[in-house]
Order: structure tokens, then sequence, then C-alpha cells
């Protein structure tokens, strides 16, 4: 069975044909002419083979059938980047003294590069109707027992775009041995099917049955993945990565690594300073208010606990008397603590948070993320709520998915827990941008505000 993608082969031919569209468009638009002058055409010539080295490089013409839209656009914007730096290294060295070839280039590679994107998703679109004929589909044999096998069964089903299809079912039953005889008889299944790959679905518990399979298909050149089974586990950011050498799984890690904390942080230094210099004036009518209706400090620090569990100030403007909390500290029943009048209404209008975006621009904070809580009630909530110090795992939030979702203020805390935790395995920067507007329209007058 033929299971090789002829459509994205064409991948190279697309960029060629992108690349030098967009040149001579942009060639003619700005020169008034239609015939490409030499070295306009080595310049095009230079663009395409770097383009073509550098998906090379980072697998842009490969892994397509496992790799989302994301990624793969991802890996499109450094590729021109890549590009673009260089293409402007040789112009700033060829000789030419003239803006206009430096002009030209500026135009050219971001319209071949939505050339390249649109024909990329033409192609993507051709390549999932081709895996999805049954005739193109990569035949899997699938081997555990009967419910890991069923789950891994439906997800193929739900995914035929990606090119994978059933070739046959070993199931086995949890705890039994795999000896000799079953050994033969899941290599005879193995030719009898036809089939490119094994997958091994097996729960963690029966591990030791996976070096007999290996060893069963050892004559056979098909491919053996392994579909381990989580079910019992919450999984943050699974994935198999390489660690000091050893394949390891990651069952729970922060997203927040490298490029994606770089990237994060000037998010945040960058709308946060631009806030502060919007509200300003806000905040200073705030402060005087606060002063004036109460005696007291303008701020009012609370201990919270942000990332890895270390203790932050979090500021806020003062909306509770001095004395407010002599009696003891109790979570949640904001309508039933004492305010100030004009601590009412800071806190309806969740005006009273403005001063947290100090705590961002100094770092303590982020714009999205987990909301923090008391030291003392984290101590608490960690013995009663199923993955609760998950959530440190990022920087605490002024507003976060859980808020937009409408679960703050006297709401349930597992659910708040559950909305933190997706945030943090799907995050990034455009789920950031989607927070951010909806808090803007949303929180400012929602019911559960005290």
């Amino acid at each position: 069975m033929k299971t090789t993608n002829p459509i994205r082969g064409l991948a190279p031919v697309a960029d060629l044909a992108a690349i030098f569209s967009a040149g001579w468009i942009c060639y003619s638009v700005l020169f008034d002419e239609y015939l490409l002058a030499n070295d306009y055409f080595l310049f095009l010539s230079g663009i395409s083979l770097l383009v073509m080295c550098a998906n090379l490089w980072l697998g842009g013409y490969s892994k397509w059938r496992n790799t989302s839209l994301v990624e793969r656009t991802v890996r499109l914007i450094k590729v021109w980047a890549i590009v673009f730096v260089l293409m402007s290294v040789v112009l700033l060295f060829s000789g030419h003294q003239s803006p206009e070839p430096r002009t030209w280039l500026l135009f050219t590679m971001p319209l071949s590069f939505a050339f390249v994107c649109a024909l990329r998703a033409a192609l993507m679109g051709l390549s999932l109707y081709y895996h999805s004929r049954p005739r193109h589909r990569k035949p899997v044999l699938l081997v555990g027992p009967a419910a890991s096998v069923m789950t891994v069964a439906r997800n193929l089903r739900r995914n035929a775009h990606e090119g994978y299809g059933i070739a046959g079912v070993c199931r086995l039953r949890p705890g039994t041995a795999f000896d000799a005889q079953a050994m033969a008889w899941l290599a005879r299944q193995v030719s009898r099917k036809q089939a490119q790959e094994v997958w091994i679905c097996m729960p963690f518990s029966d591990s030791a049955v996976i070096a007999p399979i290996m060893h069963a298909l050892r004559h056979s050149t098909v491919q053996i993945r392994l579909i381990p089974e989580f079910a019992p586990l919450r999984l943050i950011n699974f994935q198999v990565n390489r660690v000091s050498g050893l394949h390891a799984f990651d069952l729970s890690v922060t997203s927040m690594t490298g490029w994606a904390s770089f990237s994060k942080r000037l998010e945040d230094i960058v709308i946060s300073a631009l806030i502060l210099a919007l509200i300003s004036p806000v905040m200073i009518a705030l402060a005087i208010g606060v002063k004036l209706t109460s005696p007291g400090p303008i701020f009012y620090r609370q201990e919270r606990v942000g990332w890895n569990g270390r203790p932050f100030n979090m500021l806020k403007f003062r909306s509770m008397p001095v004395d407010a909390e002599k009696a003891g500290v109790q979570w949640g029943n904001a309508k039933g603590k004492t305010t100030t009048r004009f601590g009412a209404f800071i806190r309806r209008t969740s005006l009273d948070e403005l001063p947290q975006f100090i705590n961002v621009f100094l770092g303590d904070m982020s714009i999205v993320g987990p909301r923090p809580e008391r030291t003392v009630f984290v101590e608490q909530f960690k013995e009663e709520v199923p993955n609760y110090m998950k959530k440190h795992m990022v920087k605490a939030g002024i507003t976060g998915w859980a808020q937009v979702n409408g679960w703050r203020g006297d709401t349930r805390l597992d659910k708040r827990i559950e909305c933190d935790l997706w945030y943090i395995e799907n995050w990034s920067l455009v789920l950031d941008v989607r927070i951010i507007l909806a808090t803007a329209f949303k929180v400012f007058t929602d019911k559960t505000a005290y």
C-alpha cells in the first residue's frame, strides 16, 4: 500500500512560484518595468535557495502529518526572518549604492510570505484530502488491552485526515505473560495484516510486556510506537523530551521556558508600562479618593503565593478600613467584608486591582495567569483540591482564563483550578490577547466582583 504523500513534494515548487511571483509584482509596481533586471533575477534565485535550505534545516518540507497549523506557521515565520536578515546583509555588501534593491526586498519578503502561506494552505487542504482516502492511509496494527486499544482506535477514526488506518487489533489480557507462542503469533499478524506500523497501547502498569513485543518484532521492518495510557493522571504539557542524553516523558511541566518565557515577560513589560502610562491620572485620582475617605495607607499590601510557590506582596488600592481584618483572615464571602463607601465602589468596578500593573512591571506577576492566593489558604487548599499547586508553575496574573469564564469571586475553587491548568497547558501569546480583550469587556462589569 502506497502511503507516501506526493502533494508534500510540491511545497518547494510552491515556494519558488510564490517568491518569483512576489518579486516580479513588486519590481513591476516599484519600477514600472515588466522584465526583471539580471541583478533582481539573481536576488530572487538567492532568496529561493535560502528559503529551501532554511526549510530543509527547520523541517518545513517534512512532518506535515503530525504538525499543527500553528507550528507550521511559526516555522515559516522563522524561515522568512532568517532569509530576510541574510539577504539584507548580502545587499549591504553587494556594492549597490541606491536604496532601490533594499526597498524592493522590503516589499518582496512580506508579499512572498503571504503567497507562500496561501499556497501552503491549499497544499495542506489537498494533503488532508489525500490522507483521508482509505487507500492512502498507513495501516496500523494496534496491540494492547481492550480498553487502551479502543481508546486509540476511536482517536484514529476521529483523525482519519492524518493518514492512519487500522489494519488490525491484537487484544492482550492485562497481566498475562507474553510467551514465545504469543510472540510468534504477533509476528504473523503483522505480516498477514500488511501493517506498516505497530502501536503498543499500554498502561504503565503493564509496561513489562513491551520488551517481549519488541523482541517478537525484531526481524520486521515495521515501525513501532508506544502509546502509553495516562488516564488516571492530570498531565500538563505532556511530551517526549531528551534530558541529559536520556529519553523522558514530560508529565507535568511548565510552558514558560526559553523563548516562551522571554516573549511572555516582554509582553508583560510592554503592556504594563503602556497601561500604567495611560491610567496614571486615574490612579492618582483613586489614591486621593482612598486617602480622603478613610484614614490609613493608600495601598493594601497582601502576601500572596506566586511563581514556583514564592510569596510576594500584591498591591491593591485599600478598600477596607485599616482594622477590617483584626479578627482574622477569611477566605471568600466578598459580599460580607467591611468596606469603606469609596472602597465598595472601587472593588465593585475592579479599580482596586489597578496597582497590580506595578507588580507586573516589577516581575512579581503577569498580565494573564492564575489568580494568586494568600499563603495561609494555599497551605489549606493544596491538601483539599487536586493539583492545586500546579497553578504556581507560571506567574500569577491580574486576570486569567478562569476569570473570563466566570469563575471568580465566591465560585467553585476546583473549577478555577481546572481553568488555570488548561491555560498553562494551552498557553500562547494569542490566548493571552484573547483573555485581555475578554477581560476589558467582561470583568469590570462582572456581577461576581466585590
